[in-house]
């Protein structure tokens, strides 16, 4: 499988395309007809950095799609695929796909990971307002919203608010909440750490259903920028394992 951006009619319809090959590097023509499946997420730039093959075989794509022209506003996005022949598996989200608004002006999701139960997280960067953030987003196995046990938490040192079984996240001084033009994750349905996030994410969820998200860590020390590596890890609820490294947290020095 091979995925990436086309530009359509103009250079503000970017959309969606992912090709699969045989072994002798032909496309398979069983895939969409000619081995290439073109997808229109929203209508403006759709972009796509990440993929997973499900163990039913279908293909979910997941990256950014645009959710608004003015101000120009992006939002993570999946798109699941019947694995047998590239149609889309309208099981999933609504029609085969989900938009979130995860409350940035920047935003796209550059790792996928399943977790035992069938939940997908889709982890990658973000920006609001001038603050880098790195933003986790929990699915369902049919692709909707996860509202049941994910946490919340702000800070590299996970500084949390409980509220019973979730968290809820402090927003960051001069963070703005957009109007919404796209599905919303609610407080309750998103993860971040703040500070300044790189684009390189890494996830992966342990054989104990932990949950450890690495990263490229920026900081700005008054105008002199450091790039580090930060490791966080949750657990199963999505909660902060405070048994890892500081307060869940391991920032290389």
């Amino acid at each position: 499988l091979v995925a990436g951006q086309v530009y359509q009619a103009s250079e503000t319809d970017e959309e969606i395309a992912v090709m699969r090959l045989n072994a002798d590097g032909t496309r398979d023509s069983s895939f969409d007809g000619d081995g290439i499946k073109i997808i229109d997420l929203n209508g403006g730039h759709d972009q796509v950095r990440a993929i997973e093959v499900l163990p039913n075989g279908n293909i979910v794509l997941a990256g950014s799609a645009q959710i608004s022209t003015s101000p120009i506003r992006y939002g993570f996005a999946a798109v699941s695929l019947v694995g047998s022949n590239g149609e889309s598996d309208t099981t999933f989200g609504q029609g085969g796909r989900i938009i979130v608004d995860v409350r940035a002006d920047n935003a796209s999701v550059r790792d996928i990971a399943r977790q035992s139960d069938g939940r997908l997280l889709l982890v990658g960067p973000t920006e609001a307002s001038g603050a880098d953030r790195l933003t986790v987003v929990r699915l369902t196995a049919n692709g909707e919203l996860d509202t049941a046990r994910v946490a919340t938490f702000d800070g590299i040192a996970s500084q949390t608010v409980t509220t019973g079984e979730s968290f809820e996240r402090k927003l960051d001084p001069g963070f703005i909440e957009q109007a919404p033009s796209a599905p919303e994750a609610s407080t309750s349905q998103l993860t971040m750490v703040s500070q300044g996030l790189g684009a390189d994410v890494v996830t992966a969820v342990q054989a104990d259903g932990k949950i450890v998200v690495a990263g490229t860590l920026r900081q700005d020390n008054g105008g002199t920028i450091t790039w580090r590596a930060q490791v966080t890890r949750f657990n199963h609820d999505g909660s902060i394992d405070t048994t890892f490294g500081n307060q869940g947290n391991v920032v290389a020095t």
